[in-house]
């Protein structure tokens, strides 16, 4: 055998020699008036000439999507390699949705080249590496993708995502997109990792590995929380990008706890409660992920009052909630007698946008939600834009702004 002198403290030692077994021994000198020196430990890691994923692990605190992964450094990187030193690893994340699979594949047909010399519009700001012919990528919806078989890759279509420089770190670390957020079931997102030499032609490709990431913040409590009448509660848009839907909750006490009853869902910012009457009311916001937020309570202050005692005693066009608003928006209006309403949204030249309602109501506090649209169904762009009521002589306008 070939022997080699290792020194204490975990630093890697290439071996100069192949051979078929590993032997070891260990030199102890005696310096007397003590234990005799013994070795209690020993650790053998191997490395390959491709790295290896370690871990993925979620991003804490975040709104998903990102996951950091972990890897060990290939056999190659280290500051005296001299044959095929390695310059920086690739981060790939394989492509399995079937739809955008099938996006890329069509688009590898027809438009093999889009991609070359367009690296200075990638999103994720990484570069590629320098074995792949522009013929090999594509460029599709922010990322470059390759489809393997003559390029070395696992089975599959990849997306490069990351790339991190070679330092002759023991363990690198790269921030990772996936390809979606796990609530209920877990969604796993499999990488794998390119070892480029300073020889384009040689690099090596790591065994894949997945992992997944969660949503781990949920959605703040509503704000505005208002009894509008005795017969309703509302309160403003939820400003978080994931929102999904409102849950209403009714109790005897203050805060949101076991004893409270589930009232119902909704994606409105308003909601009958004439055949709920509780004390208080609360309000939570949930996100796409399942995350639900903290309640937003308000007191009952008709809880002993009945709906026919709170009628109107005049007309009245209430402001609508929120203003300024961005997908919908509550419009009231009170009616002290039983009368025909007309309530039409016009523009800043006046011209009718769309009529909410054109028909007769009962006397009560009411109220109508404008989600943004025209009589058409359109979108209407952002801007100031005024309601006006008719009711039983009555006329009045409020301006309304909405955004983007």
């Amino acid at each position: 055998g070939s022997w080699l002198e290792f020194l204490p403290g975990g630093m890697y030692q290439p071996l100069v020699a192949s051979g078929s077994e590993l032997l070891w021994r260990s030199s102890h000198f005696y310096t007397g008036g003590g234990t005799n020196p013994a070795c209690s430990n020993l650790e053998i890691e191997w490395l390959y000439e491709f790295s290896l994923i370690d871990s993925i692990v979620d991003v804490p605190n975040d709104q998903g999507s990102w996951a950091y992964l972990y890897f060990t450094r290939s056999g190659y990187d280290f500051a005296e390699e001299d044959s095929i030193p390695v310059s920086e690893y690739f981060v790939y994340r394989r492509i399995d949705e079937e739809m955008l699979r099938r996006s890329v594949s069509a688009q590898e047909e027809t438009t093999g080249e889009v991609s070359s010399g367009g690296q200075a519009t990638i999103k994720k700001h990484v570069n590629l590496p320098s074995w792949l012919w522009p013929s090999d990528i594509i460029y599709h919806d922010g990322d470059y993708c390759v489809v393997s078989g003559q390029v070395g890759l696992p089975p599959g279509t990849w997306a490069v995502v990351g790339n991190v420089p070679a330092h002759q770190k023991d363990q690198n670390i790269c921030l990772v997109p996936t390809v979606a957020d796990s609530s209920g079931t877990l969604t796993y997102s499999v990488y794998c990792i390119s070892a480029e030499t300073t020889t384009p032609s040689i690099y090596f490709v790591s065994p894949p590995d997945s992992g997944y990431s969660l949503d781990n913040i949920a959605p703040s409590a509503p704000s505005g929380l208002m009894m509008a009448c005795a017969a309703e509660v509302a309160w403003d848009e939820c400003a978080d990008d994931d929102f999904d839907y409102f849950t209403v909750y009714g109790s005897a006490t203050p805060g949101l706890d076991s004893t409270a009853a589930l009232i119902g869902y909704t994606i409105e910012t308003m909601m009958d409660v004439s055949g709920d009457r509780y004390d208080y009311y609360h309000v939570t916001a949930t996100d796409f992920a399942g995350n639900e937020g903290d309640a937003s309570s308000v007191e009952n202050t008709y809880a002993g009052v009945s709906v026919l005692e709170d009628l109107p005693q005049v007309f009245a066009l209430r402001p609508n909630r929120p203003n300024p608003f961005r997908s919908g928006t509550v419009i009231g209006f009170d009616l002290p007698e039983p009368c025909a309403v007309r309530l039409e949204l016009v523009d800043v030249q006046g011209r009718t946008v769309g009529v909410l309602t054109d028909e007769a109501w009962p006397a009560g506090r009411h109220s109508v939600v404008w989600s943004g649209e025209n009589d058409g169904g359109e979108v209407v762009g952002p801007g100031v834009y005024f309601v006006r009521i008719e009711a039983c002589g009555f006329t009045a306008i409020n301006k309304i702004l909405r955004m983007k």
